[in-house]
This record gives C-alpha cells, sequence and structure tokens, in this order.
C-alpha cells in the first residue's frame, strides 16, 4: 500500500481541489495521510484521508519552535514510511521535505504553470486591458515575495537540503518535480508546447462535496437565478457587493450572493428582498441552479462554472485571475468588468447582453466542458500518480 502525504495551505481554493485526488488515491488503494489546520478535519476525513494538525509557518520566519517543529515533521514522515509527498505549489517547502525525506514530490495546483516562458512573475505584474492596476491592496497585503523567499531558503537551511539560488525569487513557484499536475484546461495556459511530460494538465478536479447544512435551499424558488461571490481570500468588497446590491435589488433575478466567510464584518445597509446573502453558499449547488454567476474569476470558480454550464460576469481582483477573466473572454465564455470602476449599469449591461445572446455563450461553454471532460480530469491525474510510482526511473525532486 503505498502511502501519501498531502500538504496545503488553509484557503478553500487550495484545498478543495486536492480532495477528489484524495479520495481517488484511496479508492485505489493508497493510504493518505492530510496536514492541515483543523477548520478543514471535516471534508478532508470525507474524502478518506487521516487528518494532521500543522501549524502552517508563513507569517513570520522560522525560528527555533519552527525548527523544532519541523525536525519532528521529519521524523514522522520517516516513521510512517512515507511513500511520496504531494502538495500544493503555494506549500513552497513541499519539495524541500521531499529531497530531506528522499522519496519523489508531486506538485499540484489549480492555476497556471510555471516556467523560464511564463512564470509567477509574469502573473503577478501581468498588465491587464481589464484594469491597469491589478495588483492594489486587496492583493499585496497577501504576498510579499522577498519574505516568502527567505522563508523558503531558511527552510532549506533548517532541512539540511541544498538548493539552487533560483535567478528570480518568484522561481519557488515554479515546480519542477517528479510530477506536475494542473488542474486547468490545457488550453488556457500560455506556451503550453513548453512544459515536457512531467507536467499534465488534467482539465479539473471538481466531485461532490459535503453540503453545507444551514444553507436555505428551501428560499429558492422559480425565478432566474443570479449568483454573486468574490472568492475566499479577495471578497473584502463592500464597494462591489454593494454595486450588485443596488444593480439588481427589486428585479426580476433571485439572487444569493455569499459575502465570504473570511471576510471581515462590513455593513451592505439594506438587503432587497429579492436578494439571500450568506457568507458562504455550496457553491456546486448553487450554480446547478443558477443562470449567471458574477464571479472574481478564480480558476476554481472559473472551471466550476464552465462546468455547470453557467455564463460569467468577471470582476477579477489580483492579476491571476484578471487573466482567467481575459482567457474567459476569448473563448466566449463571459464578461469581464473592470473591479475598480465598476457600475451599476455595467452590470445590468453584461447580465442583459449574456440574456440576449445565449445561445451563443452556451454554445461556447458546452465546447470547452467538452474539452475539460477529455482531459481527464482527477482520475487521469491520479493515474499520472501511479505511472510515475511504477516508472522506477523516476527523479526525487527538483
Amino acid at each position: 500500500m503505498a502511502k501519501y502525504a498531502f500538504f496545503s495551505i488553509p484557503a478553500h481554493g487550495h484545498v478543495l481541489p486536492t480532495l477528489p485526488l484524495v479520495t481517488e488515491l484511496v479508492s485505489r488503494g493508497g493510504q493518505v495521510t492530510y496536514y492541515m489546520k483543523d477548520e478543514y478535519k471535516d471534508s478532508i476525513e470525507a474524502a478518506g484521508a487521516d487528518v494532521r494538525d500543522f501549524p502552517l509557518f508563513v507569517s513570520v520566519m522560522p525560528g527555533e519552535k519552527e525548527k523544532r517543529a519541523l525536525g519532528d515533521l521529519i521524523d514522522s514522515l520517516r516513521a510512517e514510511q512515507t511513500d511520496c509527498i504531494i502538495y500544493d505549489f503555494f506549500f513552497i517547502w513541499g519539495s524541500l521535505l521531499a529531497r530531506a525525506l528522499q522519496i519523489p514530490a508531486i506538485n499540484v495546483r489549480g492555476t497556471y504553470a510555471n516556467n523560464r516562458h511564463f512564470s509567477m512573475r509574469h502573473i503577478y505584474y501581468h498588465r491587464s486591458h481589464i484594469w491597469s492596476n491589478p495588483d492594489s491592496e486587496h492583493a499585496t497585503t497577501y504576498f510579499n515575495i522577498d519574505a516568502i523567499y527567505a522563508q523558503f531558503a531558511r527552510v532549506s537551511e533548517i532541512l539540511n537540503v541544498p538548493v539552487p539560488v533560483p535567478a528570480d525569487p518568484f522561481d519557488v513557484f515554479s515546480a519542477n518535480d517528479a510530477l506536475n499536475i494542473y488542474m486547468i484546461p490545457r488550453m488556457f495556459q500560455p506556451y503550453a508546447d513548453t512544459f515536457d511530460e512531467r507536467h499534465v494538465f488534467v482539465g479539473s478536479s471538481i466531485s461532490s462535496r459535503p453540503g453545507i447544512a444551514d444553507f436555505p435551499f428551501e428560499a429558492l424558488d422559480e425565478r432566474p437565478l443570479l449568483y454573486i461571490a468574490l472568492g475566499t481570500l479577495f471578497n473584502n468588497r463592500a464597494d462591489i457587493f454593494k454595486t450588485c446590491i443596488k444593480a439588481f435589488g427589486q428585479s426580476g433575478w433571485q439572487v444569493v450572493l455569499s459575502r465570504g466567510r473570511r471576510s471581515a464584518p462590513f455593513a451592505l445597509g439594506p438587503v432587497p428582498a429579492n436578494f439571500l446573502v450568506v457568507n458562504y453558499a455550496p457553491q456546486l449547488e448553487v450554480l446547478a441552479r443558477a443562470s449567471i454567476f458574477i464571479s472574481h474569476g478564480g480558476m476554481n470558480s472559473t472551471v466550476e462554472s464552465i462546468m455547470a454550464g453557467v455564463p460569467t460576469i468577471f470582476i477579477p481582483q489580483i492579476s491571476e485571475q484578471a487573466i482567467n477573466a481575459e482567457n474567459a473572454e476569448k473563448f466566449g465564455l463571459g464578461i469581464a468588468l473592470n473591479p475598480e470602476t465598476v457600475t451599476a449599469d455595467q452590470l445590468r449591461d453584461a447580465v442583459e447582453r449574456i440574456t440576449n445572446n445565449r445561445a451563443y455563450y452556451e454554445e461556447n461553454i458546452q465546447r470547452m466542458r467538452g474539452i475539460i471532460q477529455n482531459e481527464g480530469g482527477y482520475k487521469r491525474a491520479v493515474d499520472a500518480i501511479l505511472s510515475m510510482q511504477g516508472n522506477r526511473s523516476f527523479v526525487t525532486s527538483r
């Protein structure tokens, strides 16, 4: 029985795409231990993994306490005879742990592949036609590349795992492991032909998830449903939510507005009777009922809307989401709007354009959904993992 250790960061957009892989690996006889904060324990255990509460050392440089914790972690992984580490790309220490244990590392990500042609630097500094300065205070609070690289170097030192000094600090996100799995459509990937056979694009990683028991499904009726959500990280945008309320309050739409349960409390003012405002919505189930989705354009949400057959109005919050929105517009999957200047009139106009051209959007979405389905999803990802294990010539890590 192969034993896998999973690592990710505590964010829904990073944890959720890994859960179908966990379930599929377990169904094929694997044993999975997932290192993650307790708040995700129920979802991870439902997927079939054992959960180890794991303190994530992101915001500060590792000191003596973290050094001891890393030593304990290595001892635990070694005692459990871990065969392989599978890690989300934002958990940048995954390859270091694998090198310390001399076992293979597998990198998974629900976003773009990186190499010298298209790196995290290209994403971060992308200049979008949607708006001119995407990485505003809404995003930079979460991303300090100098601190991240300094921490990577410190963990490398603690684990006694020398790594080449990258030409660019952003290269800590450029996985080049034994296997690299991307849960995105290959058509979305810039310079896709520059990635070798170790880089596998599987289109999506979506399966049914445990529902939210207190979501009021009984409140949904026969009116056309408009679903609004700005994700779980960059959703503290009362201004955008208020614009949506102004645009669609007292309209013929029934509106589900998900504020995001990680967002700081903020006042939305009077909520119209046709709005259902929640802190978190079971997105797959709501999309199954929705006619139009207003979204930040995270890759998970973008792919989930395609698979649900729902046209999307994109209001991106960071440059990566702007790239997603640009791709979606290019393929005729939705409409992108500038988050800094979006108005109620623009939102109403976008909804009207989609409604009046429904057949055009549905045809394009169905075409893209077929392409994604043919890429194999999480089952193909697990096929690639098992194939790698059967190939004794695999390299251990970067």
